[in-house]
């Protein structure tokens, strides 16, 4: 299956049964989903239920708000797979920084880890960046993967306000069910205190790729297909192996110390700079 979201509209040809499907969801019927009967053609319903022009388009600009305002993109599995070496390649390009991302977790560990990769723009060595976090009392794969796609957008916000130079980033997760989660997501900025961390982070992913695009920052979010080097090697990417095996070794090992609270701790390399807490 080859599906492509573009700003929250989806596109889906060849489907297989044994495959994950996402089902096209017309602009429309989000609206009507959303809104109580938009109505377009107002013979089809009683005149005093009809919802004025201004009412309409009111409506719509609501509903637009919730939806995620950058890209996504879910190609098939080696297309995703080609696109992603490529953004592996040295950065020698000023402006477009490619991003991989990781969560891990297992099952009796008191928490999971995250991690985000990316080569440094305008460097011309062989030279990856890292950001990983230690995420206690996060137990659950799902939130760690989204989670580590926050903390890429809080690495290209922090970069940005050190003014380096960023027009486009592109952040590969190996995690579908995270995109279409953001895709689906109807933002709204009261979720970032929700209870349940993977509502946090998913408003979070929202609200960081608003800030960035509204500095001129392009926004796309990549699937890449995972361990497919372990049938092939022709198939491996350094970037996604990177931060699979740094979201491993960020994961706590040890129990909770003293009822120690819930939260992340930092394991930074910036290209060797002071660090300071995103």
């Amino acid at each position: 299956m080859k599906t492509i979201l573009l700003t929250g509209v989806t596109t889906a040809t060849s489907a297989s049964h044994n495959q994950e499907t996402t089902p096209p969801v017309p602009v429309i019927d989000n609206v009507l989903n959303k809104f109580e009967s938009v109505t377009l053609d107002s013979t089809e319903t009683p005149a005093s239920h009809s919802p004025t022009a201004q009412q309409t388009r009111y409506r719509y600009a609501r509903w637009k708000a919730t939806q995620y305002p950058g890209d996504i993109i879910i190609k098939e599995w080696d297309e995703s797979i080609l696109d992603a070496q490529l953004a592996c390649e040295i950065n020698t390009k000023t402006g477009e920084i490619s991003f991989f991302t990781d969560g891990a977790f297992a099952s009796g560990e008191p928490g999971s880890g995250a991690a985000v990769v990316w080569r440094p723009p305008g460097e011309l060595q062989d030279w990856w960046d890292r950001e990983c976090r230690t995420l206690w009392g996060i137990n659950d794969n799902n939130e760690a993967e989204a989670f580590a796609v926050w903390l890429a957008l809080r690495v290209a916000l922090w970069m940005q306000s050190m003014n380096i130079n960023i027009t486009h980033i592109n952040i590969f997760t190996d995690s579908r069910t995270i995109l279409k989660r953001v895709d689906w997501h109807s933002a709204d900025d009261r979720l970032v205190t929700h209870v349940n961390p993977l509502v946090r982070y998913t408003q979070n992913i929202h609200n960081y790729t608003r800030a960035l695009m509204a500095q001129g920052i392009k926004v796309t979010l990549r699937w890449v297909k995972a361990h497919k080097e372990k049938e092939d090697p022709k198939w491996a990417v350094v970037g996604n192996m990177t931060a699979d095996r740094l979201a491993k070794e960020a994961r706590p090992l040890v129990p909770l110390l003293g009822g120690q609270a819930s939260g992340e701790s930092t394991h930074s390399d910036l290209s060797g700079q002071q660090i300071r807490k995103l």
